[in-house]
């Protein structure tokens, strides 16, 4: 029986890129072969966590960084929160990494003083650099005039500070081949991302992925035009009129995967969603939004997820035909939305329902509403009044196999136990 000690370098070394960077370094003191294995590992990995351990990891990170031994780090992710880790150990880590011809960069950094992280030049002129994730607000994003980031294609940008407005112009202008970009904002600052970005951005051909989270003004321009995306996240942004979203949306021609999330401060009133491509679409809207109602155009829809926190809401009009599973949470009950919903969803194979039904038998039989391909239905239990929606599903679901139910909400026992 071969031993792992008859195992080349080069096969010990795929083993221990599966462990985490820690681990496998301590492997070095297994033995005389194994003492050096780890400093060919092409992802590394360290974070700073522990304000007892900061100076030993410190230390053994500047003495061993500079004798990595692979020729490319695929990937070196650093991680430092409460301000553990100084500003120019991060920099002069990152401009070593740089060296080596670094294809993945992710860094998080935090710190409760004033000091800000700059990242060294070198850093944006990295051809091999292929993802570049970059998260907290001391990170400082200045970007020189000499900017080349020719081979980048995921981008995040996630509560950065800029050094000036020419910032983030001047860094998406400098990325090719980029498909891939999350922007996400400090909640109690609203960034109007500047015009001659926004016109970039909105029309952008490669881009199959966009992801704009926070304080975030969308002001899409007419010019808009984004042949190949396919997945658009706009999680509580600020629009700039009631416009914009649908401009946006008509201009994704083959856009497969939407998710939009309305916080208090969305300035829509009618939310429409007309988009023929989509695959998937998953609407959030928190309380404090207008009680407009919502229309949803999506014939190619096969997944849909909403979430309803308002006491006030209403469904215009929802045009699903090819739907194979929903999700469903509404905070109220309102007639004639379950009706609207019910009618719209009645092609799912499976279902999840999360809503107080308070209304009468009339409400859901109406019109001979039928899950005629349901089969899997999870439902979940939040007024007194459950058994009646439970009732009228199982008696218009007759593929049902799979049945759920769990408790959501503190019934009693006496109006939630007996089923006719």
């Amino acid at each position: 029986m071969a031993k792992i000690s008859d195992l080349s370098d080069e096969l010990l070394v795929k083993i221990l890129s599966f462990l985490p960077t820690q681990v496998a370094v301590s492997t070095s003191v297994l033995s005389k072969q194994w003492m050096f294995i780890w400093m060919w590992l092409p992802k590394l990995e360290f974070g700073f966590r522990v304000r007892s351990r900061y100076a030993c990891l410190r230390d053994f990170i500047d003495k061993n960084l500079p004798l990595h031994k692979a020729p490319i780090i695929e990937s070196l992710c650093l991680s430092s929160f409460c301000g553990l880790l100084q500003p120019e150990d991060l920099k002069s880590w990152v401009g070593i990494a740089v060296s080596r011809y670094v294809r993945e960069l992710s860094i998080n950094y935090s710190s409760y003083d004033r000091s800000v992280a700059l990242l060294p030049c070198s850093l944006y002129r990295c051809k091999s650099l292929v993802t570049l994730k970059l998260i907290g607000k001391k990170i400082l994003v200045d970007v020189p005039p000499t900017v080349c980031l020719p081979s980048l294609k995921t981008l995040r940008l996630d509560s950065v500070t800029y050094s000036k407005d020419e910032s983030l112009r001047l860094l998406l202008s400098c990325c090719p081949v980029l498909d891939d970009l999350f922007i996400d904002q400090d909640y109690f600052k609203l960034v109007n991302i500047p015009q001659n970005v926004s016109c970039s951005l909105y029309s952008w051909k490669s881009l199959v992925t966009l992801k704009l989270h926070g304080e975030i003004l969308v002001d899409v321009p007419p010019t808009v035009c984004l042949p190949s995306l396919k997945t658009l996240q706009l999680l509580c942004v600020i629009y700039l009129n009631e416009e914009s979203l649908g401009l946006l949306l008509s201009c994704c021609a083959v856009l497969e995967d939407l998710s939009i999330e309305r916080g208090c401060n969305d300035n829509v009133k009618a939310l429409v969603v007309v988009v023929p491509s989509l695959q998937r679409l998953t609407l959030t809207i928190e309380q404090g939004c207008s009680a407009d109602g919502y229309v949803i155009v999506t014939p190619s829809l096969k997944y849909f997820r909403l979430v309803d926190n308002r006491n006030e809401s209403s469904i215009e009009h929802m045009h699903m035909p090819e739907l194979e599973e929903a999700d469903i949470s509404l905070m109220e009950d309102i007639a004639k939305d379950i009706e609207m919903l019910f009618k719209s969803i009645t092609t799912v194979k499976r279902l999840s329902l999360k809503m107080s039904f308070n209304g009468g038998n009339e409400t859901v039989h109406r019109d001979g509403i039928v899950f005629s391909q349901l089969e899997d239905l999870k439902l979940y239990i939040r007024s007194d009044n459950w058994s009646k929606l439970l009732v009228h599903l199982l008696k218009h679901s007759p593929n049902l196999q799979i049945l759920n139910l769990l408790l959501d909400y503190p019934v009693s026992v006496s109006s939630s136990t007996t089923l006719r």
